[in-house]
């Protein structure tokens, strides 16, 4: 995999093509032009994640990209934060109307919506938000983990789980098995999954009943539930802090996570933690790639005024560390020039691993309006 960032600081390039050469697909990824779908409706998929498939291990020479996240309509931003249903403030954010979309992608730049993951009808009433998909080779399913915060009079926080379905393929539609995940750490929120290189598979996330401490637990073998207490890290860093991202590079483990946004528009940081195990005590590794910086009128701001979404990774015909391309993103909240919640732009950049020094160190970002990257 190789890829170019670009600085077009007034110049804008709009064709968003591909050019292929034998098997590879060379294309721009812009970060400041709305990304539509083929059908040029601009793609409301927030907080998600990316899927590649097959998997490389397959052995197949094209793959198929399915992205999956929350939509959150064409209602107007009034003001950020956590609005909406959830609190009597006018806005958006955490109604009860939001979809689950899937995207499927041959070069992760030209899309095509294939429809919703979760359909209305069968699913309970309340707020989804950070949809995440993961493939069980054991079992041949597709997983889906998603937050859930569930409606009596009003949606409420404190009546917060997580909901698990499955699929056949990664198209989906999901069927749900579990409606109530249970976790060491009640009413939980934001968090991220990681399937592990012999198959077990681990959820870092925070909750409400820790303060918004992120702590990683790992999960059953149907990746349909937690394992529990017994099987938790127990609490990593301070709290106030979500939006976790939970990747493995070079035999380390990786733990990224921010303070408490909540749609905040001017980002959240992006702390790095490293491990060798994912249940084993974790270590701050003094980088932070999306820093606090001070703009106009001293206010505080981010590098990236984004909150931490997670790691796109794009493999090559092999599980070879060297064609793994690993691609950062977080959502631009605010960030939609008609001031449409499901217009804001998601922003992603490539990052690098510094493998001269152990553990290897991420490499910081810094704003590019596009990159270009090779995909398989």
């Amino acid at each position: 995999m190789r890829w170019l960032l670009g600085l077009s600081a007034g110049l804008v390039v709009v064709l968003y093509g591909c050019c292929c050469v034998g098997s590879t697909s060379t294309v721009v990824i812009s970060n400041v032009v709305p990304r539509t779908d083929d059908a040029g409706v601009i793609m409301d998929v927030h907080d998600g994640n990316v899927l590649q498939w097959p998997l490389p291990s397959s052995g197949v020479s094209e793959y198929t990209y399915y992205r999956y996240g929350a939509g959150y309509g064409l209602c107007k931003e009034s003001l950020w934060g956590c609005a909406g249903d959830f609190d009597l403030a006018e806005g958006c954010g955490f109604l009860t109307n939001h979809t689950i979309g899937i995207f499927q992608s041959n070069d992760l730049s030209n899309w095509h919506f294939v429809g919703e993951a979760l359909p209305f009808e069968q699913r309970p009433e309340g707020i989804y938000f950070r949809p995440k998909v993961v493939y069980n080779a054991a079992t041949k399913l597709f997983v889906l983990w998603v937050n859930f915060v569930g409606k009596k009079l009003k949606p409420d926080f404190f009546n917060s789980t997580y909901i698990t379905a499955t699929s056949t393929t990664p198209a989906g539609p999901f069927v749900i098995q579990n409606n109530d995940v249970k976790t060491r750490y009640g009413n939980p929120g934001d968090f991220a999954l990681l399937v592990d290189d012999d198959g077990s598979a681990y959820i870092a996330y925070d909750a409400y009943n820790n303060r918004h401490t992120v702590s990683i637990e790992k999960l059953n073998s149907d990746y349909l539930s937690s394992k529990g207490a017994l099987f938790n890290s127990g609490e990593i860093g301070e709290s106030g802090n979500e939006a976790p991202a939970l990747i493995k590079y070079s035999g380390w483990y990786y733990l990224l996570f921010g303070s408490v946004c909540c749609f905040c528009n001017v980002g959240g940081n992006a702390a790095v933690w490293v491990a060798q195990d994912p249940l084993e005590p974790w270590e701050y590794s003094g980088n932070d790639i999306n820093p606090e910086i001070t703009v106009e009128h001293n206010v505080t701001s981010h590098v990236i005024p984004a909150q931490q979404n997670g790691f796109i990774k794009i493999t090559g015909y092999e599980e070879d560390q060297s064609k793994i391309t690993w691609v950062w993103t977080g959502d631009l909240w605010g960030s939609a020039p008609d001031g449409l919640k499901g217009h804001d732009f998601q922003y992603w950049q490539p990052v690098t691993f510094d493998d001269s020094v152990v553990p290897p160190k991420l490499s910081m970002l810094s704003w590019v309006d596009e990159f270009t990257i090779d995909v398989a």
